[in-house]
Order: structure tokens, then C-alpha cells, then sequence
């Protein structure tokens, strides 16, 4: 009879586990956002899951039919009007983030107004069991208030630090582990750490207009007046792009998933057949050149268009370039350009000699995964820190796209490709990247499941959320000590004051007399 009830429990355990339903909302209009967790989709999907995605990148493969997608790649159009303006400020972090915050609160706005996500928030029938969403902005986290379900965060790279002090997270200290925005890694001067205490007191200080415009948003499109930082703190887990080898090593709470580098490894379409031929040609090796999905090499300033020209032109190698049109005037001999092509595929070819990088995580990671050596030449938000992190890890050398000369890019070309060191050490570091019980995406559906079972997990949460700041931070206790010490020392100088006027008082007498 026992072993009836725990088959049947845990039959009952499965079939929840099995049939869920989970939407899924990644908002950000960017292909390097997207398809870190389309494996995340697709297996959840083919473990028997109703899924519905709200996403800019739609897989679109008619063989998942547990997938629903919901395109929203008409919000592209909003991120790419402010991307040149946003790159074009780098130098200035804050006006970057005043700049990103407020695109992406209009893509937001822009993608809940959209038809099929408007019928998804009226349908008074739909039901779901999970929240898988981006941990950037709130307002798809409502989505968790509508349909009265668990959620789950999703972020393509390392959170930074005021995401995770927003649900409760103690290891955010903004000099131990700075915030990648600003591009500071390593040891810190005494001007660094005061220049992140200062953006940290910035963030802090735009928080209300921040968490304000997502109100407003709350209630626009969800009629839900849940304050922001609630619902934020209601998260059941986080699931974090990062690894210990590759970010910061910092303590993580259990609530907090690191996926690693791992997640989106998977199967990738061949190369097509002129790409093939040209790598496979390049019998002294080939270099290959990508700015990512975000940055587009057609956008890149003319001076920096002519010192790369000048610098390919003089390269014993040949090039492959991911460039975004079909054409190139003054295209060197040995450089071949593509409007797309598979990334992973290119990394792991024969003939590659090292890949010139904008910095961006997922490039990195899979330049490590395939033992390629780097040189970076990052434009904005993250990339500036990723450079300098590889370069502090020996596998990249870094160059600045605006002041970079042709004799500059061309010795860090070949320094990284003719020196070994690169090469080994970025063996090491994918040997130790690599050494894991588990795979990333294995991660993701182990704990993604746990959730179904247990319908959350306020058993992370945190106690830093359920105490005043001036407790955490210990103020009261250093206060009251200053209290209590100051009153032992004023009552012992009443004590020996008035001793002393009493003694000298009586001796006073006596001399009189």
C-alpha cells in the first residue's frame, strides 16, 4: 500500500511537472538576447510543456507544436532609431543609461499595446502555471499578477548590481564586484572606487523615475497598482548568463541559477557553401571579424572604416567579415564579406587564427567554448568591461575603434595569432569553463521544473527583504553603541568635573582659613 501512494505521488508529481503552461517574455530587441534561450523553448516544448513566447526572434520550426510564438519584431525598429545615439555616447555612462532606460521603456509600452499580447492580458479563459521573463524592466513581470503564477527571471549576462539588490541580493558591493557598466575591472584606484560609489549613487537616485514610468506602465496595460518593488522582490529564481571562470566570483544566493556559458550550445546551421569554400582555402589561416547583431559594421565611424581596410589589405591572412551589406567599396583581395553566418561554425573551423570581437558576452563565451584567442574592439554597455576582463585573463588584446592606428591593429592582430601564450591560455580557461557536473540548459530545466512542482519558491527569499536598510546596514546597533558610549563618557566627565570643583572647592576653604 506504501508503494502505492509513492507511485502514485510521484506519477501525480510528473503529470504537473509535464503539462504545464509557461509563458515565456523576452522584450529586448536584440538577436543575441533572443537566442541564448530559444534551447531553453524548445526543450521545455519537447518535454511535453505548452509554451507561449513573446519574442522579437521567432524560432519558427512548425515541428515544436507545443511552441506558440508571438512575434514582436516590429519593435526592432525602436532600439535600432536610438542604437547610433546610445553607441555614439559611450564615453558618458550615464547619459547611456538615461538613454537605454528610456528606449527600452518604450519598447515595453510599444510591444503591450501589441494586438496578440493585448488579447493574452484580456482573455479572462488563459490560464498559465510559470513566468519565464527577462529581469530587466518590470512591466512583463505583471504578467506573473495577471495570470496569478510563479515567475521565473531570465538575464543574457552577469546582473548588475542594483537588479540584484532589488530582490535581495547581499553581494552587490560596488567596488568588490563593479558594475560592468562602467568598464572597470581588476584592481581599483582610489579615483575608480569613487567614481562607482558616484554611479551607484546615481542609480540609486534614478530609481524612482525608473521604477515611476514602469508604474504607470503596470497600470496602463494591467490595470495592477502591485508596487514595483514588490512584485521584483517576488521572484522565485533568477537564471544568470554568468560562470566563476568567465565573471565575478561572488557568493550567489540559492535563489540565483548561474546557466554559465553553456545554454545555447547546441547544433548550428552549416555554413553555406561559399563561406565553406573560402575558409576552407585559407590553408595559412583566416581571421574572422564580427561586431555581433547589436553593432553594425556599415555604421562604423570612416576613419575607423579605413585604419580596418588599411590593416586587412596588409594581413598575410585572409578575412571574413560579417558585414551587413553586399557590398564594400575598396574590399581588400583577401577579405571575404557575408551578410550572415554561423558563428559557432566559423569559430570551430581549422584554418581559424583568432576573432576580432566587439566584446559582447555570448561572442566571448563562444570564442572561449571553441579555444579561439581575441582581440576586442568594443563600442558600449557591457563590451568595454568583457574586453577588459579577457584581457586580464591573457586569452585577448584589446583596441579602442576610435583613436586605433593601422599599425596598432595589426600588431595586436598578429601578436595574439604568432604568440602561443593566447592560445594556451585560453585552452586552460575552456578546459575549467567546461568542467561541469552539468550543462547549463540542464540547469535551467531542473530548476524551471522544480518551480512547477512547488508552485514557487518563497523559500529563497531572502531576509534582507524583510528588514528595514538601517538594521541590514547595522545603524541602529553602531547608534545605539555611539549612544550608549557617548552617555558613559558625558556622565563621567559630569562624575569627574564635578569631583574635581568639589575637591578644589574644599581645599580652597581650607587655605582661606
Amino acid at each position: 500500500m506504501e508503494a502505492a501512494k509513492l507511485i502514485a505521488l510521484i506519477l501525480s508529481v510528473t503529470r504537473v511537472s509535464e503539462s504545464a503552461r509557461i509563458l515565456g517574455a523576452i522584450p529586448t530587441p536584440s538577436y543575441s538576447h533572443q537566442v541564448l534561450f530559444q534551447p531553453l523553448w524548445r526543450e521545455l516544448s519537447l518535454r511535453g510543456h505548452q509554451v507561449t513566447v513573446l519574442t522579437t526572434n521567432p524560432i519558427n520550426d512548425p515541428t515544436l507544436t507545443n511552441l506558440t510564438e508571438i512575434d514582436l519584431s516590429s519593435s526592432f525598429k525602436i532600439l535600432d532609431d536610438k542604437l547610433l545615439e546610445i553607441i555614439n555616447s559611450s564615453q558618458n555612462v550615464l547619459k547611456v543609461m538615461q538613454l537605454t532606460i528610456k528606449t527600452f521603456h518604450d519598447v515595453n509600452d510599444f510591444q503591450l499595446q501589441h494586438p496578440e499580447v493585448r488579447s493574452l492580458i484580456d482573455d479572462e479563459d488563459q490560464h498559465f502555471d510559470l513566468l519565464i521573463v527577462e529581469y530587466i524592466l518590470s512591466p512583463m513581470f505583471y504578467f506573473s499578477k495577471r495570470f496569478r503564477c510563479p515567475y521565473i527571471g531570465l538575464l543574457p549576462l552577469d546582473s548588475s548590481n542594483i537588479n540584484y539588490r532589488s530582490f535581495g541580493h547581499p553581494a552587490a558591493h560596488p567596488t568588490l564586484y563593479p558594475d560592468m557598466l562602467m568598464g572597470i575591472h581588476g584592481e581599483t584606484s582610489l579615483l575608480e572606487r569613487v567614481q562607482l560609489i558616484l554611479f551607484e549613487l546615481f542609480m540609486v537616485c534614478i530609481a524612482p523615475m525608473v521604477r515611476g514610468w514602469e508604474q504607470e506602465m503596470a497600470w496602463n496595460h494591467f490595470r495592477d497598482t502591485t508596487p514595483v518593488e514588490t512584485i521584483r522582490a517576488e521572484i522565485s529564481l533568477l537564471f544568470v548568463n554568468s560562470d566563476p571562470v568567465l565573471h565575478y566570483n561572488r557568493p550567489l544566493l540559492p535563489s540565483v541559477i548561474s546557466i554559465g556559458g553553456t545554454l545555447a550550445r547546441i547544433p548550428t546551421k552549416p555554413l553555406e557553401k561559399n563561406v565553406r569554400e573560402f575558409l576552407d582555402g585559407a590553408s595559412q589561416g583566416f581571421v574572422y571579424f564580427s561586431l555581433g547583431s547589436n553593432v553594425k559594421s556599415k555604421d562604423i565611424p570612416a576613419r575607423s572604416m579605413d585604419v580596418i581596410l588599411a590593416t586587412f589589405r596588409r594581413l598575410p591572412y585572409k578575412v571574413l567579415w560579417k558585414y551587413e551589406l553586399s557590398d564594400l567599396p575598396n574590399l581588400p583581395t583577401n577579405v571575404f564579406i557575408s551578410q550572415w553566418v554561423s558563428q559557432m561554425e566559423v569559430l570551430g573551423h581549422r584554418n581559424i587564427k583568432t576573432f576580432i570581437t566587439h566584446g559582447g558576452v555570448h561572442s566571448m563565451q563562444e570564442a572561449i567554448f571553441s579555444r579561439v584567442p581575441m582581440v576586442g574592439m568594443p563600442f558600449f554597455v557591457d563590451q568595454p568591461f568583457n574586453v577588459k576582463k579577457m584581457t586580464h585573463l591573457g586569452v585577448a588584446l584589446s583596441v579602442d575603434y576610435k583613436t586605433m592606428t593601422v599599425e596598432e591593429l595589426e600588431s595586436s592582430i598578429l601578436e595574439v595569432i604568432d604568440n602561443p601564450r593566447y592560445r594556451n591560455r585560453i585552452e586552460e580557461l575552456a578546459d575549467l569553463a567546461e568542467d561541469q557536473p552539468t550543462t547549463g540548459l540542464e540547469r535551467a530545466m531542473w530548476w524551471t521544473e522544480y518551480v512547477l512542482r512547488h508552485k514557487g519558491a518563497p523559500h529563497f527569499r531572502s531576509p534582507y527583504l524583510d528588514i528595514p536598510w538601517y538594521q541590514y546596514y547595522l545603524v541602529d546597533v553602531f547608534g545605539t553603541v555611539f549612544l550608549g558610549v557617548s552617555f558613559g563618557i558625558f556622565v563621567t566627565v559630569k562624575i569627574v568635573s564635578v569631583s574635581l570643583r568639589y575637591i578644589f572647592g574644599k581645599s580652597s576653604k581650607i587655605t582661606k582659613i
